[in-house]
C-alpha cells in the first residue's frame, strides 16, 4: 500500500474481506450516514454546549467524556501495524494530534478521521462489518450498538432520530442516458455518451444489433 489514504485503506480492507462493489457501497453509505447523524458531515465541529464529542464522528475526548478517542487511536495504530503501516505516513499536524495526551479529532484532517473510523470498526470485536454489508444488521442498529453506545432507555428515540435524519436526505439520481434511435449506429454516438451509459443500455445496444464500424473510437467496447 504505497499511499496512506482512506481510499487505499478501504480498498485493502474490502479486498481482504472479499466484499463486492455493492457491499463496499453499503459500508460507505453507512459511514456517510453516521457522519450525517453525528455532525452533519462537519469534520471540525465540537459538541454543542461544550460536550466531549469531537469531529465528524464525534469521538469523545477523555476529559469530561468516554475517552472513545483513545480507544479509536489505539485500534488505528493496531490496524496500521498489522498492515505494515504507521502514522508517520500521515500529515505532520495529524501525527502530533494523535500523539497528544487526549487527541481532539476535530483538529484532524477529514481523510484521517475517515481512516480512523474504518480502522476502529474493523478492529473492534463488537462491530461485525460483514454482517452490516450482508444485511444481517440494519444500519441504524449498527450505529446505535457500535458507535453511539448510549443508554438503553434512549435507544428507541435515537433509532427514530436516525430514520428521520437519513430519510430527509434525498438519494442522488443518476440521469438516464439519451435514447438512441434504432436506425442510428453506435458510430454516431459520442465516445463519452457511450462510455457513460449504464450497463442495461449497453446491453440493449448489443441486443438490437448495433454494429461498431470503428472500435478504436470506443475503448473498452466489448461486442
Amino acid at each position: 500500500m504505497a499511499n496512506l489514504t482512506y481510499k487505499t485503506l478501504l480498498e485493502a480492507e474490502a479486498k481482504k474481506r472479499k466484499w463486492t462493489p455493492e457491499q463496499i457501497a453499503i459500508f460507505e453509505e453507512w459511514r456517510n450516514n453516521v457522519g450525517l447523524m453525528e455532525s452533519n458531515h462537519n469534520p471540525s465541529i465540537k459538541q454543542k454546549g461544550g460536550g466531549p464529542g469531537r469531529g465528524k464522528y464525534q469521538y469523545e475526548v477523555s476529559e469530561g467524556g468516554s475517552g472513545a478517542n483513545k480507544s479509536a487511536v489505539s485500534r488505528f495504530e493496531q490496524y496500521l501495524k498489522k498492515n505494515n503501516l504507521s502514522i508517520a505516513s500521515l500529515p505532520t499536524e495529524d501525527q502530533l494530534e494523535l500523539l497528544s495526551e487526549d487527541p481532539d479529532f476535530s483538529k484532524l484532517s477529514p481523510d484521517t478521521q475517515d481512516m480512523i473510523f474504518l480502522a476502529d470498526k474493523a478492529v473492534a470485536k463488537e462491530s461485525k462489518l460483514d454482517d452490516l454489508v450482508t444485511g444481517k444488521i440494519s444500519q441504524d442498529e449498527a450505529w446505535a450498538k457500535w458507535h453511539w453506545k448510549g443508554k438503553e432507555k434512549d435507544v428507541e428515540s435515537k433509532l427514530k432520530q436516525w430514520q428521520r435524519n437519513v430519510a430527509s436526505v434525498a438519494p442522488q439520481q443518476t440521469p438516464a442516458p439519451k435514447p438512441i434511435p434504432k436506425q442510428q449506429s453506435l458510430d454516431a454516438v459520442t465516445n463519452q455518451e457511450y462510455n457513460n451509459a449504464v450497463f442495461p443500455v449497453k446491453e440493449t445496444y448489443r441486443q438490437e444489433g448495433f454494429q461498431l464500424a470503428n472500435p478504436l473510437l470506443y475503448p473498452g467496447y466489448e461486442p
